[in-house]
């Protein structure tokens, strides 16, 4: 957390509520004395734009502001009418005009009602759209601050295929949009992350690479491209994409990598001496100066699959002013990449995590006791669940995958990083 108005503003800030993409509207009174001034304006703040432009003017009249819950409309109360425009404070609608004081919008889950109180604490409701707007709906028998109960129902996405490849594809088809196509209003993919498809070594720390370079992480077979993993290259990447693969030709071949080149795409590999190396050169791909560095064992998988999600929300959720890498230890040992590479990062300006037994005993012995932050416990999921603890809180997602095998969960993570949700691990 953290203050959102300007350090050193005197005017006053109340009724805040939030929305998605972390965005706040909030009543904002001029100073009077050091009071709020009677009159009072609805502002916006986006922590997406630049800091100097993170608070904008949504309308110079108007009180009680609430977003939408799609996040791309206000209500709020100007002159004892309910309100409604865009971010911007345009394209208006009058969602009450009749003679009754209105007072605390409210949106209905589907953005399609506000309640509002009417004519003192009654409760009443109209259409958003300012249909009803002559005559809303008295609420019988209800009074006070009006609230809408959520429902949250069939909210399981089941996101599977007939085998690893087809399912981290359709884990990417999921969220990225199709690059060809004007009527896809999904985000756009700006690189792919290859792996190899049959171990676990050089791919540990690639969910965290794939959302700082805001991408899907697919899969293909060391010596040849998996025709569902091209295809998929194929849709969410215009040609001249970037295609990030770890390893080295042993890991993923020079026949790959020509592969890919003849879709008319840039490669860029990343590649150690060996698995602990590979880590190291992925986490200077993110950031060669990383805020956060999560120690996980790279001798086997579910460790640092469950801090690559951790690591990777940090790296790709708008708003965030940390950057986090993974990099593997030997289990309880730092092998000579890792502590190199930590060895150039000035201990004042990074925090190191041991994720895992194994690895929280390498922070350990390489920070002590009082600056290393342990992150474990007796199984993999728990230690899944306590670094969901340790990173994530309040989140709207949660990705589940099997902890008795590593593409799934590997496919999943750099989701998960990227939509800013833990990612736990299940028996199957």
């Amino acid at each position: 957390g953290g203050q959102l108005t300007p350090v050193g503003d005197t005017r006053h800030y109340r009724n805040p509520d939030g929305g998605p993409d972390l965005r706040v509207v909030f009543q904002r009174h001029e100073d009077n004395g050091g009071q709020p001034a009677a009159a009072s304006s609805v502002v916006l703040y986006d922590p997406n734009k630049p800091v100097d432009q993170r608070i904008t003017l949504v309308d110079d009249n108007g009180s009680n502001p609430a977003l939408s819950p799609d996040g791309t409309k206000v209500a709020f109360v100007r002159n004892g009418q309910i309100i409604v425009s865009d971010l911007n404070g345009e394209n208006e609608v009058v969602v009450t005009s009749n003679n009754a004081v209105h007072d605390n919008p409210v949106w209905s889950p589907d953005g399609k009602t506000i309640a509002f109180n009417q004519g003192g604490t009654p409760v009443a409701t109209a259409a958003a759209n300012g249909s009803q707007a002559a005559n809303p709906i008295n609420v019988a028998g209800a009074s006070g601050v009006p609230a809408y109960q959520p429902r949250k129902k069939d909210r399981v996405a089941r996101l599977a295929g007939q085998s690893r490849f087809t399912t981290s594809t359709a884990v990417s088809q999921s969220h990225w949009k199709t690059a060809t196509s004007s009527t896809d209003k999904r985000e756009q993919a700006r690189s792919v992350v290859l792996s190899r498809s049959d171990t676990f070594a050089d791919a540990l720390s690639g969910s965290a690479l794939a959302a700082a370079k805001r991408g899907p992480l697919l899969m293909t077979p060391p010596t040849s491209l998996e025709p569902a993993t091209q295809a998929e290259i194929q849709r969410v990447l215009a040609p001249g994409g970037t295609v990030y693969l770890l390893g080295s030709p042993g890991a993923l071949s020079s026949g790959v990598e020509n592969s890919v080149r003849a879709l008319g795409y840039k490669v860029v590999r990343i590649a150690g001496a060996d698995r602990f190396g590979t880590s190291v050169e992925i986490a200077k791909a993110i950031d060669p100066t990383p805020d956060l560095v999560l120690l996980a064992t790279g001798m086997n998988f579910p460790d640092a699959l469950a801090a690559g999600a951790a690591a990777g929300s940090f790296n790709a959720y708008p708003g965030s002013t940390e950057s986090a890498v993974v990099v593997l230890t030997n289990e309880a040992k730092l092998p000579p990449a890792t502590k190199t590479f930590l060895d150039t990062l000035p201990k004042a300006s990074r925090t190191l995590f041991g994720i895992g037994r194994f690895a929280a005993q390498a922070a350990v012995a390489y920070d002590g006791e009082q600056a290393a932050v342990e992150v474990w416990g007796d199984s993999r999921y728990e230690t899944a669940l306590i670094t969901a603890w340790t990173f994530f809180g309040g989140q709207s997602s949660v990705g589940l995958a099997t902890g008795t095998n590593w593409p799934d969960a590997l496919a999943g993570g750099a989701l998960m990083g990227l939509i800013n949700g833990p990612l736990m691990l299940t028996p199957g």
